[in-house]
């Protein structure tokens, strides 16, 4: 009935007949064996009205038709596909996969009351197809996360994916078919839709605690694992010891904690770190030995921080040195590890904490020669506090203004000072009425600026805190900001 209907209505749209080759719209339908694929068997395609076979044996017209196959049989009064298409027959994370579907139904397509994609084993529903400017298509559009969140994209090297659209006509009748469609990443693995993701040893996506594998360190999480042979030593829960450390600190469930790697080796990261991650990274060619402390972390070399005199003699000697001190090079910031030694006999019996603001001793120097550089010119100097630490008092009257600091511009008092010790020490003017500017120099008159401040203490008081070595010398300018006046210069260790 609904074929006469369309072939009489196309007929009254073209008065004198319609220029399309091999199509006689004014013959009777029943002289024809076929007017749709649909019409004809399985392997068999409508030819010019008549069903001819398929010179390759396949259902359809090529890759990304609809396949058939696990589909429900047709209701004979129900819509038919004439087509079932996909854009792309391979999709990757970043694609978007189109499924276009051309139905037509015996009581006209407006009897056609719409279609969803389902996923034909679990049911779970894609989405509904939109119409489209074609009378009786259909459309819809999915991207590789979309796909995932209905089912997740887990393989090896590559998956299919088998899609069913399914459509309804006013009286409920159904027409069901599939397409399939391979999901890839280049030939890398998936683990719920995230290329390149490690697999578990049996080729699961995840460990037997339930979380998801680890895409940073390659294994499962939640496993005690022997970093010197690969092998698993045990689940959650495992005492770890020797050269095993349990891995993934992004779920705290495993974590690797103190004495988890054996004397000699650190737990960085969750993973082991032996002598052979530890690097002096030298900043210049002029100053070889003095350069950043490095240890390498997760396939990069990290920078650490935060140490004290021995701390970096322990560094430089598990780098392969004789003997290490801080360097007088200024330091600057950045991400790191901080160092923490504190009763460690090995460098790398010490904690290490991540740090984004790592700025304080970074630059150490490793060799034989570990005592500080000859001190240069500090004729300068008004006065030599020698290694005094604590309050010291001070007057810029009658003085003159040999330093233009960061911003004071009256009279200055210049020091002399010697680091007794080495690490961090504050540096303030607390307590004075002198409304001062405090600046120092490393190594003389001329040497370079560690920093310069204002009122960092408060109102007309200045602040620094300087990592500074043992045994160096520093030139400590207490500046005026305009007048002259008294002041206190404390030097207090960290």
């Amino acid at each position: 009935m609904y074929r006469r209907f369309a072939l009489a209505s196309l007929a009254a749209a073209c008065s004198s007949g319609c220029p399309i080759p091999g199509l006689d719209l004014f013959a009777a339908p029943d002289d024809r064996e076929c007017r749709f694929d649909n019409d004809c068997d399985d392997d068999e395609e409508c030819d010019r009205g008549e069903c001819v076979a398929l010179e390759d044996g396949s259902e359809g017209e090529g890759e990304g038709e609809g396949e058939g196959e696990g589909d429900p049989p047709p209701d004979p009064e129900g819509p038919r596909f004439l087509q079932l298409s996909t854009n792309i027959t391979s999709m990757g994370p970043y694609d978007t996969l189109v499924i276009t579907a051309v139905l037509t139904d015996d009581d006209g397509v407006d009897d056609i009351i719409g279609g969803s994609l389902v996923d034909p084993d679990s049911e779970a529903s894609y989405g509904a197809f939109q119409t489209s400017a074609s009378e009786g298509s259909y459309q819809l559009s999915l991207s590789w996360s979309a796909l995932n969140a209905v089912d997740a994209i887990d393989f090896t090297s590559s998956g299919t994916r088998r899609l069913q659209a399914r459509f309804f006509d006013v009286a409920g009748h159904e027409a069901a078919q599939s397409v399939t469609v391979t999901l890839t990443c280049s030939g890398s693995p998936a683990c719920g839709g995230a290329c390149g993701a490690a697999r578990c040893g049996d080729g699961s996506c995840t460990s037997s605690d339930g979380y998801p594998d680890s895409n940073q360190y390659g294994i499962c999480s939640g496993v005690c694992r022997d970093l010197a042979t690969n092998t698993d030593c045990g689940g959650c829960g495992t005492s770890c010891g020797g050269s095993c450390a349990l891995i993934d600190s992004e779920y705290p469930v495993c974590t690797c904690g103190a004495g988890d790697c054996g004397a000699g080796t650190a737990c960085v990261e969750s993973q082991c770190r032996t002598a052979s991650d530890v690097a002096l990274q030298a900043l210049s060619g002029d100053t070889p030995n003095d350069g950043l402390a490095t240890m390498y972390v997760d396939g990069y070399s990290s920078t650490l921080c935060g140490f004290t005199a021995s701390e970096a003699d322990l560094f430089c000697r598990a780098a392969g040195y004789t003997s290490g001190r801080l360097s007088t090079l200024p330091s600057y910031s950045g991400y790191g590890y901080q160092v923490d030694c504190t009763g460690a006999s090995l460098f790398l019996d010490c904690v290490f904490t991540y740090d984004d603001t790592c700025d304080v001793n970074r630059v150490v120097h490793c060799g034989p020669d570990d005592a500080p550089p000859p001190d240069g010119d500090f004729t300068c100097t008004n006065q030599d506090l020698g290694t005094a630490t604590g309050a010291t008092s001070g007057t810029t009257v009658g003085r003159t203004n040999d330093y233009t600091t960061c911003v004071g511009t009256g009279e200055d008092f210049i020091y002399r000072w010697r680091a007794p010790t080495s690490g961090s020490y504050r540096f303030d003017t607390t307590g004075s009425t002198l409304d001062t500017v405090l600046q120092i120099l490393d190594g003389g008159c001329g040497g370079t600026s560690l920093g310069c401040d204002d009122e960092g203490a408060g109102a007309n008081d200045s602040l620094l805190t300087l990592s500074v070595v043992a045994g160096h010398d520093y030139v400590i300018i207490v500046d005026s900001y305009s007048s002259s006046g008294t002041f206190l210069l404390n030097i207090t260790p960290q």
